[in-house]
Parts: C-alpha cells; sequence; structure tokens
C-alpha cells in the first residue's frame, strides 16, 4: 500500500509539472456548478452512451468534438500506463464533483484527466458501433424496400404474362398473314395500355426482378449523410492491411463532399467492394464509364463498416477497434516467458 501510494503520488507530481495555467483552469471549470439545480460537466461525463439512432449519433458526435477542445490529454498523460489510467477514471467515476474538489491540486488534476481520457476512448468506441449499427440498419431497410416493390410490381408481373399469352394465341389463330398479325397485336398492345407504357413496366420489372437493393440505399442513406461524413472527419482511421483502396475511395469522397453532380467521371479503384457493387456505381457514358456519387458514397461507408468489424481498419484512440498488432505483447516481454 506504502509503494502504491508513492507511486501515484509520482504520477500526480509529474501530471502537475507539465500543466500550465490555462489547463488548470479548463479542468477546474469541469466541476463548476453555475446555478442550483444544473449538473456540472464532470456529471457530464459520466453519462452512459444511448441507443444507436441518428439523434444519438449526432449527439456522441456533439459530445466527442467538446472532449477534443479539453487540451492535449494524452500529452499530460504520458508515462502512465493504460492500466493506471483506467484505474485513476474508474476512482474519479466513483466520486461526484464535490468530492473531487476536496483533493489536492496534484491528485484532483490527474484524476480528471485519466477520465477525460477514458471518455474520449469510450465516445471513438461509440461512434463506431453507432455508425456500424445504423449501416446495417440502412441495409436492412434497403431489403425490405425491395420485397415491398418485388411484391407491388407482383401484378404487373401478371399483366405482362397475360399480354404476351394474348399475343401467342392471336399469333397461332391468324396463321402466316404477317399484314394480320401485326394489326392485331398492335391492336392488342393499345387495349394494354400502349407499347410505351408496357415497355416501362418491364423495365421497372427488371430492375427489381434479383435481389440487387442497393439502389434503394440512397434514400436511406442520406438522411445520415451528414453526421457520416462528420464521423469519418473527426476520427482517425487507418488501415491495417498493405491495401489502401478503401483508404483512397474514402478521402475521394470527403474531397468531393461539396459536389452535387450525381455522376463523376474519375479513375477510381474499387477493388475492395463485390461486383454487385461495381456495376451500381460505375454508369456508362458513351464510350467511358461514369461514377455514380450517391451510391459510391453509400458503398464506401459500408465497407468501411464491414472492415472496422474485421479489423482491417483500426481508429487511432480507440480501445475497442484499435489496431490489434499495438496490443499484442512485445517479443522483449515474450521472450522470457518461452
Amino acid at each position: 500500500r506504502r509503494v502504491r501510494t508513492l507511486v501515484n503520488f509520482r504520477f500526480f507530481r509529474t501530471v502537475m509539472s507539465r500543466l500550465e495555467e490555462e489547463d488548470q483552469r479548463r479542468l477546474d471549470r469541469l466541476l463548476d456548478v453555475e446555478s442550483v439545480g444544473q449538473r456540472s460537466d464532470f456529471n457530464f461525463l459520466k453519462e452512459p452512451p444511448k441507443s444507436a439512432t441518428l439523434t444519438h449519433m449526432h449527439d456522441l458526435q456533439v459530445r466527442f468534438s467538446w472532449l477534443l477542445t479539453m487540451g492535449d490529454v494524452e500529452r499530460l498523460l504520458e508515462g502512465i500506463s493504460n492500466a493506471k489510467v483506467k484505474h485513476f477514471a474508474a476512482e474519479a467515476r466513483a466520486l461526484d464533483a464535490s468530492e473531487i474538489r476536496e483533493f489536492a491540486a496534484p491528485k484532483r488534476y490527474t484524476l480528471l484527466l485519466a477520465m477525460l481520457e477514458r471518455a474520449r476512448v469510450t465516445a471513438r468506441d461509440n461512434l463506431v458501433d453507432t455508425f456500424i449499427k445504423r449501416i446495417g440498419a440502412m441495409h436492412n431497410r434497403g431489403k425490405e424496400a425491395l420485397t415491398q416493390l418485388q411484391e407491388k410490381h407482383r401484378a404487373k408481373t401478371e399483366q405482362l404474362i397475360s399480354v404476351l399469352s394474348e399475343v401467342l394465341d392471336t399469333a397461332q389463330s391468324i396463321g402466316d398473314d404477317d399484314a394480320a398479325l401485326g394489326r392485331q397485336v398492335k391492336d392488342l398492345l393499345a387495349t394494354r395500355g400502349g407499347a410505351n407504357t408496357l415497355r416501362d413496366d418491364c423495365e421497372a420489372i427488371s430492375a427489381y426482378s434479383g435481389k440487387n437493393y442497393l439502389p434503394l440505399l440512397w434514400k436511406f442513406y442520406k438522411s445520415h449523410r451528414s453526421e457520416l461524413f462528420r464521423m469519418a472527419r473527426s476520427l482517425t482511421i487507418r488501415s491495417t492491411t498493405q491495401d489502401q483502396s478503401l483508404m483512397i475511395a474514402l478521402d475521394f469522397i470527403l474531397e468531393n463532399e461539396s459536389r452535387r453532380s450525381e455522376l463523376m467521371m474519375a479513375n477510381l479503384d474499387l477493388s475492395f467492394a463485390s461486383e454487385l457493387w461495381e456495376r451500381t456505381v460505375f454508369v456508362r457514358q458513351g464510350k467511358e464509364w461514369a461514377i455514380n456519387r450517391r451510391h459510391l458514397e453509400v458503398c464506401v461507408f459500408t465497407y468501411l463498416a464491414n472492415e472496422l468489424k474485421s479489423g482491417d481498419l483500426c481508429v487511432h484512440g480507440s480501445e475497442t477497434y484499435a489496431d490489434y498488432r499495438d496490443q499484442l505483447l512485445s517479443w522483449t516481454e515474450c521472450e522470457p516467458m518461452v
């Protein structure tokens, strides 16, 4: 117990020596309560994450942006192990603002900094969790929309089959008189709405006859667009593999966030995406291929969520989505055990 106390006080003094006056004032403001009945920012730090809705994703982003304004916490806690930071943060979380204020300045500031650091780590994890869940919900809604469209077009399919059946019956009854067959078929198509209407019905059914719901995702994505771009800019996302194609595509959509034209001419590698996604994103424009900007954004964020889950991408300063290689023991630590 005595050794632990000595070690902790050494940490407290080290942190205190690094603090500027502005840092101290910023930390003291966390414990201030401006009026009766109001809560301090210290209590705001202890609030648990909420459900993964779009509104709560916005609140998380606001919380994370505020946490980033609290100074260079990582530098101030440099040299203190992650386990020790967690311990100090847990101690602070168990107390209220009035109890923290009673501590001597070195301990008070160290506990507050540890809590801020853990709050940033947790905020990053919660942001990515919410992002992944929102993308998953988006795809589920796309699949449901495709099912509804297929159900809606079922009557049209039956109608088109009946038209084809009547055309075949007419061809059999008339025989070899091509002119009479042409007139009969033309009259038949006119009574069923005309050739243009029937062709539009065929195109609509053809578009949604398979399992490709990807073109339908935009209408569910567009309400999330600003929050997803904000999240991508606020987090430091890196690839844990040599394949950088997804990160290049992410940089591309971030650079073109303000573009409003639906089609863009660009040479972009989508090797990270499936063939179905490539057919959805690329559009033939004469002899060249254009990129559908809307579908590209949905594609990139979809694979961003997938690769964050698989560990092919990591988030700097996160815990759940950190680079797993940094969490492995070094050979210096392993060798004696071997």
